[in-house]
């Protein structure tokens, strides 16, 4: 959803992005240390030389470096023990929409690994949240 928001310009209401990758380069820096660069033959399938020659084509996708292009409110959920998608990039989307004065609200779930799906985690303040965030920005007609 993170991507959608900055490049499909006036297609949504408001978007709300769980766990969302905001920032391509530093995830796969992140990835790269993590798993000590396990992931990066499929990454480099999927998303060329994230580091060199297909560097300009990853940054022109990365949503929080296009953050100023968000035309509509946006949700941002993430658990804050994100291991999979860290917290970081909820942090980074945040400040990049800051910085750009764009809407947006960060919903971070205290002790989750992910945004909705802990087991151990009650789920339904950040649910009521999610909802009260779609009736005010996307009415039902």
């Amino acid at each position: 959803m993170l991507a959608a928001m900055t490049l499909t310009l006036e297609r949504y209401r408001c978007g709300i992005a769980g766990a969302g990758v905001s920032h391509i380069v530093a995830m796969m820096g992140y990835e790269q240390e993590r798993l000590s660069g396990g992931s990066q033959l499929y990454w480099a399938r999927n998303i060329g030389d994230w580091r060199g020659r297909h560097r300009e084509n990853v940054d022109a996708i990365s949503p929080a470096l296009h953050a100023g292009r968000v035309q509509a409110p946006l949700m941002i959920i993430h658990g804050s023990e994100g291991i999979v998608v860290p917290y970081e990039q909820a942090e980074t989307m945040a400040e990049a929409m800051d910085a750009a004065g764009r809407p947006y609200e960060l919903m971070t779930i205290d002790g989750a690994l992910l945004f909705l799906a802990d087991d151990d985690q009650p789920q339904a303040p950040a649910l009521e949240n999610l909802i009260a965030f779609l009736q005010e920005h996307n009415p039902p007609e």
